[in-house]
């Protein structure tokens, strides 16, 4: 871990909590401020970027409330900042709101500017009001779609949450397996947080802004990757990201898209939208009002830190730009479903990987894992070609050797 240069002279502190936040404590500590984190993980490299960390049961208010008993130090904070989950658990994000005593929305009441981000109702306005597409989307089962005259090719339809993140609750819709199909019309009260989407076909990005009370600054975009075999996911999963990257024509009308959720929402703090983009069109797929995984590489790229900014200090990183011709990338490795490994003991860096190569989210020392789960981060500044995503998988096959003994 880098020694950490000190952004502010004041004692800054802040709380990071939702289901991995290592990502954004190790922003957070490089820019010097003071962490805590409450996530489901504890990994290694958490602890090194951490005064304190926590393991949660889970992210239910009674789980996260007895992780706040946990934390050693006392608890006075610059700000808290959500990270993946939360944005999905009102409650939980309510009751740190009162815990910590500085909103993380900068809304003392969040519950409803969340309800509006997470609402594929609202993701749609704001998608044809901006110019963008947005997919044919149901609160019913499509009886029949598959065989939908209208659709060329023919249509696959995926079921989806409201409450999920990571990709973790969308899969195909099979018709013939499906027997959920009585769920409230859409626009009623009520409703379910499951629905149904037409599939569009394109390549993943997504895009990152910073709010400030209804005010929308953009930070970059990235390529996303998700469901990739070759590193034992599973379909749909969040797999890395890489960035920065251009949304060419598309940019204006994403950036649109940010600036009026986030005026109709008077939200403060990120915003991330992941996108499917066509030859022709750029589709909206969902909104995360929290600090999204790829995040991680527009602040190594960028020498900013979100979480910094989370606690109202400066965000400026240690981190120089890389070139136009470079950026960064990141890679989730995944032990395959059935697939057991105990973690041995490693040292972070990566040997031979170079200095800017690393793995990270490192599991402590003889921890058993079942597939599928996660299993670690792979890092790497690398060229922005067609061999990028080869060049991390290769790094991820020789990070699994390193980590991982077979049980």
């Amino acid at each position: 871990m880098p020694t950490p240069s000190r952004a502010t002279d004041t004692d800054a502190s802040l709380l990071i909590v939702g289901a991995s936040a290592r990502a954004a404590a190790e922003a957070a500590h490089r820019c010097g401020l003071s962490v805590d984190a409450i996530d489901l993980f504890g990994d290694l490299d958490l602890s090194d970027a951490c005064r304190a960390s926590v393991v949660a049961d889970d992210l239910t208010v009674d789980a996260v409330e007895r992780a706040w008993s946990e934390l050693p130090h006392p608890k006075s904070y610059s700000g808290w900042l959500p990270v993946g989950g939360l944005e999905n658990r009102p409650d939980v994000w309510c009751l740190l709101d009162q815990l910590v005593g500085v909103p993380a929305s900068g809304s003392a009441e969040p519950r409803q500017a969340l309800s509006q981000l997470r609402d594929p109702a609202c993701w749609k306005r704001w998608a044809l009001e901006s110019g963008l597409g947005f997919p044919e989307t149901r609160w019913r089962a499509p009886h029949g779609a598959t065989e939908n005259p209208n659709a060329d090719p023919p249509a696959r339809w995926l079921t989806k949450s409201t409450t999920s993140a990571g990709g973790l609750s969308v899969s195909i819709w099979e018709p013939n397996r499906d027997g959920d199909n009585a769920r409230t019309p859409e626009g009623a009260e009520g409703r379910s947080s499951r629905y149904w989407q037409r599939e569009v076909i394109g390549a993943d990005y997504s895009a990152l802004a910073w709010c400030q009370e209804g005010d929308m600054e953009w930070l970059g975009a990235t390529r996303q990757w998700s469901g990739l075999k070759a590193c034992g996911a599973e379909p749909f999963w969040y797999c890395g990201s890489l960035g920065p990257v251009s949304l060419g024509r598309h940019e204006s009308a994403v950036r649109a898209f940010l600036s009026r959720a986030a005026r109709e929402t008077n939200w403060t703090g990120c915003m991330g939208v992941d996108l499917r983009l066509s030859d022709s069109t750029a589709w909206v797929l969902e909104i995360n009002p929290r600090y999204p995984a790829g995040a991680e590489v527009l602040e190594r790229a960028s020498g900013r830190s979100l979480a910094a900014r989370a606690a109202g200090q400066d965000s400026r990183l240690p981190v120089s730009e890389p070139s136009g011709d470079s950026c960064w990338g990141k890679l989730i490795w995944y032990l395959p479903a059935g697939e057991r490994r105990r973690s041995r003991s490693l040292d972070r860096h990566v040997p031979g990987f170079g200095a800017e190569a690393d793995l990270h989210d490192l599991p402590r020392a003889g921890l058993e894992i079942v597939g599928p789960a996660p299993g670690f981060t792979v890092t790497a500044r690398l060229p922005n070609s067609s061999e990028t995503l080869d060049l991390l998988i290769e790094r991820g096959r020789y990070g699994e050797t390193l980590i991982f003994e077979l049980i």
